[in-house]
């Protein structure tokens, strides 16, 4: 069994809308994005799985998870039977916080605050993505034409060095002619 496919049957429907949006969002900037991406087969979970948790946009219609009705169906049959304590077996700890939720808050509750948690992680997460597009505009505007080429301090310069620097020339030869010799001697005896 796949990964995803055991997150389908191990969590609620908001979680596991969170947790393929979160994959969606984080796998498709990388530099090299999974090709899986980007087929059908992808945008039709995407899409089931928000099916599952919203009717439009904005209007919650979270389907309740089968197992968790079947577990409050046995647990009310065992109290009116009984009425003693029920230990119930989890395979990992965010399952047995969440069966512990439930049973503690209700399901419709429970999803209540799941789903609202799932919106504020998803404006954070937009408010980040937006910062890191702002970042990466400023980096592409202040970025050289050749990738070779550091970016220029002169304005009047076409390689991207200041003016001032010498050229290097091949064979150590100077790269500034010599002076006449009248200039030379002139320059010495003025120091």
């Amino acid at each position: 069994m796949s990964l995803s496919q055991s997150y389908l049957v191990q969590y609620d429907a908001v979680s596991f809308h969170s947790f393929l949006q979160s994959v969606f969002t984080t796998k498709s900037r990388d530099k090299n994005p999974s090709q899986w991406l980007y087929m059908d087969a992808a945008d039709t979970i995407l899409k089931l799985a928000k099916g599952r948790v919203l009717a439009d946009a904005t209007t919650p219609a979270i389907e309740v998870q089968p197992k968790w009705k079947a577990l409050k169906g046995i647990i009310d049959e065992i109290d009116l039977e009984d009425g003693g304590e029920i230990l119930v077996m989890c395979a990992d700890a965010k399952g047995a916080k969440q069966i512990a939720a439930l049973l503690e808050v209700g399901e419709g509750n429970l999803l209540d605050r799941l789903l609202q948690r799932h919106f504020e992680w998803q404006s954070s997460y937009q408010g980040i993505e937006a910062k890191e597009e702002a970042i990466l505009k400023e980096k592409e505007r202040n970025k050289p034409e050749n990738k070779w080429q550091k970016p220029s301090t002169d304005s009047n310069s076409s390689r991207g060095g200041t003016a001032n620097k010498r050229r290097r020339t091949r064979g150590g030869a100077a790269a500034v002619p010599p002076r006449p010799a009248a200039q030379t001697e002139q320059s010495a005896l003025s120091l």
